[in-house]
């Protein structure tokens, strides 16, 4: 059977071979870019999705007495290089991720 296949494990060992994988994603999770950098293939891309300063906001202001920002740095990912950098504010972005990877 072809087509996309899904497996779970740790971001600090994933269970696929390296050099096998198209695509790594990371959204909003602890990351370790070895691991990514160990299984993407050669040309791979990988999409990192980072928490904005008031991400989760109304949530915060809920719980917290004082809600806190989050902290925003750019994350140092070694052997790795940025392509694109897309901000979304507000609204989810919905994006055909296979036409907009494809065109590169």
């Amino acid at each position: 059977h072809k087509g996309p296949r899904f497996a779970v494990g740790s971001v600090f060992h994933l269970p696929v071979l390296p050099d096998s994988c198209d695509l790594g994603m990371n959204l909003f999770a602890p990351l370790c870019a070895a691991e990514i950098f160990r299984v993407l293939k050669p040309g791979g891309v990988f999409l990192l999705g980072v928490p904005d300063r008031r991400h989760l906001w109304q949530l915060k202001q809920a719980v917290y007495e004082e809600p806190y920002e989050n902290e925003l740095k750019a994350p140092f990912l070694p052997g790795f290089s940025l392509l694109y950098r897309i901000i979304a504010q507000q609204k989810l972005l919905s994006i055909d991720l296979y036409k907009y990877f494809s065109e590169l």
